[in-house]
């Protein structure tokens, strides 16, 4: 992708907060969308839960293709002030960004799915998952183990492989680790990790090919438990077989399931918009390709929400606090935009802004 790569610092940013509609995309019947953020390489964004340490802001991963800048991580206000959070490597890619739920034992820390931290190794295999602390130092609570010879021209991950996706349980059946997606065939397609950053496989489709997503299941677009109800509470992931593009639940016992929705094009990731977003977005699963947003209904139905993006991040939505908004990271566009619901006939009321977190 040829792009303009652009530093920010500290002190030199380069965002704006606009109530503006954004040009180019179209969004449902009874929504707005505006351009809420400028900033380079947006990929991953993400609240900390109520109470947290960190803030009310949106933390956002911003990722340089080029692996020549460091990858940076930086925080937004609502009123549109940039804060400077954490430098990585450059080879980091950071491409998940997750914060535990409330009382989990991995406490009130941002993690980060760093997908490509042995940049330059043959076969492209030992990402990490990364602690950021309130002060913006970085530590990795996963370890590179290396890679294992698949056959004799190519290599394959050993130890977590090269995470994307982060979930953690919340208790019950599937405890209270940590569940990352793994975009390569080995070791395994979803891994288990605990809160001292021991992996292992947690549920795999059997393949064993160096070939990136090459598996009948590649997890690799978005996980995220569902919220009850008719939507279950099973882990759900996006699969990125390319005979399939769907959407699957793997259970506690590591069993997935049979696609439960296929989308027409290339699934990059999904959020539910359950708790405070019921109100404003349906309760219903947002699931996302790299232009667009679909809204899927539980018994698998699903609607075109949004679309004319340019290339939406893997972890590229997120849903506010008060669930009034869903935040949108245009990766190619260096844009994060937000949605949302409105009274038509009080969009332009004297003395309403129509900005609102």
């Amino acid at each position: 992708m040829q792009r303009i790569i652009r530093r920010l610092t500290g002190s030199l940013s380069i965002l704006f907060f606009s109530s503006s509609l954004a040009l180019g995309q179209s969004v449902a019947s009874g929504y707005v969308i505006e351009e809420f953020a400028v900033l380079p390489g947006p990929f991953a964004i993400e609240f900390a839960p109520a109470g947290s340490a960190y803030g009310s802001e949106l933390f956002v991963a911003l990722l340089d293709p080029g692996q020549v800048l460091p990858d940076t991580i930086v925080s937004v206000s609502s009123s549109g002030a940039v804060s400077h959070v954490a430098t990585l490597l450059p080879e980091a890619d950071p491409v998940t960004l997750e914060f535990p739920p409330p009382g989990s034992p991995f406490g009130d820390v941002l993690y980060v799915s760093s997908n490509n931290r042995d940049f330059g190794q043959p076969g492209d295999c030992g990402g990490v998952i990364q602690t950021v602390d309130l002060a913006g130092n970085w530590a990795d609570l996963t370890t590179i183990v290396g890679c294992i010879e698949c056959d004799q021209s190519s290599s394959e991950a050993a130890g977590l492989g090269e995470p994307n996706a982060i979930a953690f349980g919340e208790g019950g059946a599937y405890g209270s680790d940590m569940y990352v997606g793994n975009g390569v065939d080995q070791p395994g397609g979803i891994m288990r990790v605990s809160l001292m950053g021991e992996t292992a496989i947690f549920s795999d489709d059997g393949s064993s090919s160096c070939t990136f997503d090459s598996g009948l299941v590649a997890p690799f677009g978005g996980f995220t438990f569902g919220p009850g109800g008719a939507f279950g509470s099973e882990l759900y992931f996006g699969d990125r077989d390319p005979s399939c593009e769907c959407i699957r639940t793997v259970d506690a016992s590591g069993t997935i399931s049979a696609p439960l929705v296929s989308l027409p094009d290339y699934l990059v990731g999904m959020r539910f918009s359950s708790g405070t977003a019921t109100k404003s977005f349906g309760g219903d699963l947002y699931a996302f390709t790299p232009q667009s947003i679909y809204r899927v209904a539980s018994d698998g139905s699903y609607q075109l929400f949004a679309s004319g993006f340019s290339g939406l991040g893997l972890d590229g939505l997120e849903f506010s606090r008060n669930g009034r908004s869903l935040y949108v990271a245009d990766y190619a566009d260096d844009r994060i935009y937000r949605i949302r619901r409105v009274n038509p006939l009080q969009w332009n009321a004297p003395g309403r802004s129509p900005v609102s977190r």
